[in-house]
């Protein structure tokens, strides 16, 4: 697929991602869990690796959710993919609309007065950090 788009000019592509089974038949997993309806999701990072090794010119960007990928790993998942691209690969920078508070996510994180923080809270604070991490801003010259 990747070097079909490059063959036909696209400039980049976007591998987007979600983090949880949808609830949105009958308030249950289950039909998409039995039907394999957009699960299981690939973790986009790997994707956009062979995506982008498969081709030479096309922009590889990757949703990736604050929610589930921490400052410090977001920008080590970024800078190495984007090295092992030669510059090609992007990061779509999500809060993700899942269930907030997801028991799977928490990583431990709370106000100063000890209560966890909510989901909102959580991504809004790493957003900024990974972005710092990463040098987003900052132009880069190719050679």
């Amino acid at each position: 697929m990747a070097q079909a788009l490059e063959r036909a000019c696209f400039d980049y592509v976007i591998i987007e991602d979600k983090l949880m089974v949808p609830e949105s038949y009958g308030g249950s997993s289950e039909r998409a869990l039995r039907q394999g309806m957009v699960v299981p999701k690939h973790d986009p990072v790997p994707l956009a690796v062979a995506m982008g090794l498969a081709t030479s010119h096309l922009g590889i960007v990757a949703t990736l959710s604050t929610m589930a990928y921490p400052p410090f790993m977001t920008a080590r998942l970024a800078s190495t993919t984007d090295s092992m691209l030669g510059g090609r690969f992007g990061w779509d920078i999500v809060t993700s609309a899942e269930q907030p508070g997801s028991p799977e996510f928490r990583h431990g994180e709370a106000t100063s007065e000890g209560r966890p923080l909510r989901d909102g809270r959580r991504v809004r604070r790493r957003r900024p950090a990974a972005v710092r991490l990463m040098g987003c801003g900052r132009r880069r010259t190719r050679p």
